[in-house]
């Protein structure tokens, strides 16, 4: 594991959805709109804070596009550690599919897969010498996300949403000369968020959410505050 660092995953919250979407029906699990008959894509940011043996402030964007059931996004980001000289980039691609549970179809499960690489700076100061040491990451996360539609009024939705889900990264120094032992390192994590998300209309949505993360080796716990905005571009 990155010395000082958390293992970060974002808790992907993708909103797809267009203006041809179908308002009654919710993709509640990300507290977002449906994706509608024809294909969507749309803009997306977020922005988090987390905090725990580190505290970290992270910004990313990225594309998503999704069609009936299927969805997928690719996001890029960059952040820094407050009380570390670190910073780090990242890129992510997530898959998933949504299905709605009952006759009002205000209950909907999500399952999702995350690929991503993730290459963290770190300066340090020396008595004799200073430089920096990159390691590069690469994590796989599978998560399940549930949501329900609790208000609606007209094409305003409000929509509490739990995400669960469950990482696996690889760590390597890639520019230091270490023992074999040394130069890779596993780890593995598991998060639980709880979200609110709101939809004012068929263009946008927001959605903010709180992230418990717990690692497994070295054992740390970490919390993340989480805000989303996801604008439509178009839908066919």
């Amino acid at each position: 594991m990155v010395p000082g660092k958390t293992v970060r995953e974002f808790v992907l919250v993708v909103a797809v959805f267009g203006p041809g979407s179908t308002p009654a029906i919710a993709q509640a699990c990300y507290g977002a709109i449906d994706f509608g008959q024809g294909t969507s894509v749309q803009l997306q940011t977020a922005g988090d804070a987390s905090w725990g043996p580190t505290t970290a402030a992270t910004i990313a964007g990225g594309i998503a596009v999704g069609r009936g059931p299927l969805f997928g996004s690719i996001e890029l980001g960059g952040g820094r550690f407050t009380d570390l000289d670190t910073q780090d980039h990242f890129f992510k691609a997530t898959a998933g599919t949504h299905s709605t549970l009952g006759g009002q179809r205000r209950v909907t499960i999500c399952p999702s897969y995350s690929y991503g690489r993730e290459l963290t700076t770190q300066t340090y100061q020396g008595l004799l010498s200073s430089g920096a040491i990159q390691f590069l990451s690469v994590s796989h996360t599978v998560d399940l996300s549930v949501g329900f539609v609790a208000t609606r009024r007209g094409d305003l939705f409000i929509i509490p949403f739990v995400q669960a889900g469950y990482s696996r990264a690889h760590d390597a120094v890639t520019n230091l000369i270490r023992a074999p032992d040394e130069i890779h390192d596993a780890n593995a994590s598991s998060y639980l968020a709880v979200g609110m998300g709101v939809v004012p209309n068929q263009r946008m949505s927001a959605a903010a959410l709180m992230i418990f993360r717990s690692v497994e080796a070295p054992a740390e716990a970490f919390r993340t505050f989480q805000v989303r905005v996801a604008v439509a571009l178009g839908h066919r």
